[in-house]
């Protein structure tokens, strides 16, 4: 839409010159070809003069009087070539033998050994003229490649401390090795209640972390729509991100008690900040010059911010949402440190406590895999926004 808008602004009025870069990029080709051809009639009425730059050789012949073919580095002109009546595409992308094809023919033979950019084929084709084949480009890694690198990583970091700890015995008391604390923690999860406190600090952190995101969506989104709102409460946003509430844990203890009810207050207020000012960041990044221009024309504020306001800040919304997943389970875990008699972070002070540090360690490692995939879930539910806007029919 703001490439039509666009578009029509600089047709609008008659004017000596105008520079289209690519103006119909997005355009399926048959439509291409008909908004080429009404584009070419209007500035032959108004007698505008165009430099119009395309990768397709259809589009071009379509719309020029002369085509310049220009490549190599540095940059120079290859091919120029005249075009008539006669050498137009037809509607139904066909041509006579001795129209575009033999155009385009030239201009090839006129390229020689010139790389041509893959887009450049996609003209071509559609003229049916030879072209190289041009291979789809692989993906440089994918999810499961990272998945097998991230697993490599931490085998090869299990290795190096197997080795320090043989090669330094009296380390073994300080930083148990993997083969001691893994197999312990195993069969604490498989014979113990320690999966139970596990899920205490999980749900702990998840209940916090929906707090904090409601809390901070809605602050995010009333402090972006008014500027001067935001610009005042910004640095708020900021300062919470940074200072460490478990501090305030007194004051927690005190409002909300000793238990759960406490720790997930305490996630909640470690993660609201976070989505807030990601929010925030995102709502005053979209209202820039398109946001005003439809504004100016008539937009009402709801249909406004329903598909325009909403989709752009969708994908700092679930940025903001993984580093609040983060901060929650912080929260919560910290604050089993500070008062609690359940939980995951209630379970490694007491291991530390009694010196049992294998068993310490192991927890450690539990709350290390959870971030990872708590991360990974939000990334995975962050690639999903477009079937969401979809959906939502944005």
């Amino acid at each position: 839409m703001r490439q039509r808008v666009q578009l029509i602004r600089a047709v609008a009025r008659p004017v000596p010159l105008i520079l289209l870069d690519e103006p119909l990029a997005a355009v399926d080709q048959p439509q291409r070809l008909a908004i080429a051809r009404a584009l070419r009639a209007r500035f032959r009425e108004v007698g505008t003069a165009t430099l119009w730059v395309t990768h397709d050789l259809l589009e071009a012949l379509a719309v020029a009087d002369r085509i310049l073919v220009v490549g190599g580095r540095p940059l120079r002109v290859l091919s120029e070539q005249s075009v008539t009546a006669a050498d137009r595409p037809r509607s139904d992308l066909t041509s006579d033998k001795n129209g575009p094809n033999a155009i385009m023919n030239g201009l090839l033979a006129a390229l020689g050994s010139a790389s041509i950019p893959p887009e450049f084929h996609d003209g071509i084709t559609a003229a049916n003229v030879a072209s190289p084949t041009v291979k789809p480009r692989q993906l440089s890694g994918s999810r499961w490649l990272s998945w097998v690198i991230l697993t490599t990583v931490l085998f090869a970091l299990a290795v190096v401390w197997e080795t320090v700890v043989l090669l330094s015995p009296h380390l073994a008391f300080f930083v148990p090795p993997p083969h001691d604390w893994g197999p312990r923690l195993l069969q604490r999860i498989a014979t113990t209640d320690f999966a139970a406190q596990i899920w205490v600090t999980l749900r702990e952190c998840l209940f916090g972390l929906s707090i904090g995101f409601v809390v901070g969506t809605l602050l995010g989104y009333l402090a972006g729509l008014v500027e001067l709102f935001s610009r005042a409460v910004r640095p708020l946003f900021v300062g919470l991100t940074a200072v460490p509430l478990f501090v305030l844990a007194p004051a927690f203890i005190i409002w909300f008690g000793i238990g759960e009810q406490m720790k997930i207050a305490l996630a909640a207020c470690s993660a609201f900040p976070f989505v807030a000012l990601a929010v925030l960041d995102a709502v005053t990044n979209s209202r820039g010059s398109y946001h005003i221009y439809l504004r100016r024309n008539g937009a009402r504020s709801w249909p406004l911010f329903l598909h325009h306001t909403l989709p752009n800040t969708m994908a700092s919304w679930f940025a903001g949402l993984r580093a609040a997943g983060i901060a929650a389970l912080l929260g919560a875990f910290l604050g089993e440190f500070i008062s609690a008699e359940r939980g995951l972070g209630y379970t490694i002070l007491l291991d530390a406590g009694r010196y049992r540090i294998a068993d310490a360690i192991g927890g450690v490692a539990v709350l290390f895999t959870i971030a990872i995939l708590l991360d990974a879930v939000f990334r995975f539910l962050a690639s999903l926004r477009h079937w969401f806007l979809f959906k939502l029919k944005l």
